[in-house]
C-alpha cells in the first residue's frame, strides 16, 4: 500500500484555526522572550538588540504577524471600518490627515514617517485583534484566562532572572545597572511589563475565584516584589487608580475572597521587595523611594515636570500640526538628547500630531475607554478584564511611555478592545451571552 503523500492542503485548515486561536500568546511571552534574547553579562549589546531593546521590536512584530493571521481569516480592513459610527470614521480620518501633514513637514521626516507607519501597523493590529476575537467568540473565556496567566508568569520568569543577575553579578559591582539590565534598555522600562501583568493577574484572580489560584498568587507575590524592588513608582500608583475605578464598575473586585487572596500576596511582595538585597543607587527600592521623596516637585516626578512645561511650550509654538512622530528627543531641550517622549501621553499625543491629530486620537481612545466602562451588552466579566487592564495603562500612560513602545500599545490595545469585540456591528447576539459565560 502506498505512503499517502503530504500537502500543504490538508493541514492548513488546522494551522489556521490553531492559530486563530493562540495568537494572544505571542504577545504574553515577550516579557521572558525579552529576557532570554536581550541579557549581556558585560552590557555589550549588538546593534540588533540595542534596536530589539529601545524599540520593543519583537512586539511589532508580533503585531504584523497577528495582521497576517487575521488576513487568512478573511478580514477586511475596509468592511471593519464601514461598520465604525460615523463620528469615529470621520475622528479616525482627520487623524490620518493630521499624522500625514505632520510627518511632512517635520525637521526629521525619515524618523516621523517611521512613526506613522508604526502607527498604522498599531492600528491595523487593533482592528486583526477584533476580527480574530470575533471568528472565535466562543473562545473568549479561555483566551482570556490563557493570557492572563501566561502574561503574569511569563513576567514573573523575567523578574526572577533580573533579581538572580543582579544577585549573581554583585549588587556592589560596577554593573550599569541603569541601562544593561537583562531584557530593557532602561531600568524603568521594567514597570511596562510588571504593570500589564499585575493587572492581568488581579483580573483573574477576581472573574475565576477558582482557576489556577495558587499560581496566580505565586506570580503576584513574585511581580510585586520584583516591580517594587526595580524600583518603578509609576506602575504602583496606575495600579492603585486603576483598581479604584473597576470596583466603582465590576463586582468582581468588590468580593472579600479577592481582598484575602490579594491581602495576602501583595504586602508579602512588598516586604521582600524591602529585604532584598540591591544596588546602593538610586534606581531601585520604589517603596524606599516613595518614602524618601521630599516635598520638591521636580523630586517626586523625577524631573518630569521640567519635561512637560517644556513640552507644553513648545506645543504653544506649533500647536495644530505638531512636530510629528519621534521628534520630541531632538526638538525638546528639557529632554537632554536622552528622553524620547515627554512621559505623558496627552502631551506626547499633541506634540507629536499637534492639536489636531493628537486630539484626535485622544477621543478614538476615550470612545473606547468610555463605552468599555458604561456599554451594557458587555459581559461584566469581559468589563473587568478590560477596565482593570485599561485603567492600569492609561493611568500608566500619563506618568510614562506607555503609548510610546510598542509592547504596551498592544497591550493597551488588547484590554480595550477585546471586551468591545463581544459586540458585533449590530448588536450582542442572542448565543453570544452564552457563549461568552466565562467559566471557573
Amino acid at each position: 500500500m502506498k505512503a499517502q503523500k503530504w500537502q500543504w492542503s490538508d493541514i492548513r485548515p488546522t494551522l489556521n484555526n490553531f492559530l486563530g486561536r493562540n495568537w494572544l500568546m505571542l504577545l504574553a511571552i515577550i516579557p521572558l522572550f525579552r529576557i532570554l534574547v536581550l541579557t549581556s553579562s558585560d552590557g555589550d549589546f549588538t546593534n540588533w538588540q540595542l534596536s530589539w531593546r529601545i524599540f520593543w521590536s519583537p512586539s511589532l512584530y508580533v503585531e504584523l504577524a497577528v495582521i497576517i493571521i487575521a488576513l487568512l481569516h478573511k478580514m477586511s480592513p475596509a468592511s471593519m471600518f464601514s461598520t465604525l459610527s460615523r463620528p469615529v470614521q470621520y475622528i479616525s480620518g482627520i487623524w490620518l490627515v493630521a499624522v500625514i501633514a505632520a510627518s511632512s513637514l517635520a525637521a526629521f521626516p525619515t524618523l516621523a514617517i517611521a512613526s506613522a507607519i508604526n502607527w498604522i501597523v498599531h492600528i491595523l493590529f487593533a482592528a486583526s485583534a477584533v476580527h480574530l476575537f470575533r471568528c472565535f467568540d466562543a473562545d473568549l473565556a479561555s483566551m482570556i484566562q490563557k493570557f492572563c496567566l501566561t502574561l503574569a508568569t511569563c513576567a514573573a520568569l523575567a523578574g526572577t532572572a533580573i533579581i538572580a543577575f543582579v544577585i549573581i553579578t554583585g549588587v556592589d559591582s560596577g554593573y550599569d545597572w541603569k541601562s544593561s539590565l537583562p531584557g530593557f534598555a532602561h531600568i524603568r522600562h521594567t514597570g511596562y511589563i510588571f504593570a500589564p501583568a499585575i493587572a492581568a493577574g488581579l483580573a483573574s484572580l477576581a472573574i475565576w475565584p477558582k482557576f489556577q489560584i495558587k499560581p496566580h498568587l505565586f506570580v503576584l507575590m513574585i511581580n510585586t516584589t520584583a516591580m517594587l524592588w526595580l524600583g518603578s513608582r509609576g506602575p504602583a500608583v496606575a495600579l492603585i487608580a486603576a483598581i479604584v475605578i473597576t470596583m466603582i464598575f465590576s463586582p468582581q473586585l468588590r468580593n472579600r475572597l479577592f481582598w484575602t487572596r490579594i491581602g495576602a500576596a501583595i504586602p508579602t511582595g512588598c516586604i521582600l521587595s524591602i529585604l532584598l538585597p540591591a544596588p546602593a543607587i538610586g534606581w531601585f527600592g520604589a517603596i524606599q523611594r516613595f518614602w524618601n521623596a521630599s516635598g520638591e516637585p521636580s523630586d517626586i516626578s523625577s524631573g518630569r515636570t521640567d519635561i512637560w512645561l517644556e513640552t507644553i511650550r513648545l506645543i504653544g509654538e506649533q500647536p495644530w500640526l505638531g512636530y510629528g512622530g519621534l521628534q520630541f528627543q531632538q526638538i525638546n531641550s528639557a529632554a537632554e538628547g536622552f528622553f524620547k517622549h515627554p512621559h505623558n501621553s496627552v502631551l506626547q499625543f499633541i506634540f507629536d500630531w499637534g492639536l489636531l491629530g493628537g486630539t484626535a486620537m485622544l477621543l478614538l481612545l476615550a470612545i473606547a475607554y468610555f463605552r468599555l466602562l458604561l456599554d451594557k451588552r458587555i459581559p461584566s466579566e469581559l468589563r473587568t478584564f478590560g477596565v482593570l487592564g485599561a485603567s492600569t495603562m492609561l493611568a500608566f500612560s500619563m506618568l510614562d511611555g506607555v503609548l510610546f513602545y510598542n509592547f504596551t500599545i498592544a497591550v493597551t490595545i488588547i484590554f480595550l478592545l477585546l471586551p468591545l469585540a463581544s459586540i458585533n456591528p449590530h448588536g450582542m447576539r442572542a448565543s453570544d451571552h452564552q457563549s461568552l459565560r466565562l467559566r471557573d
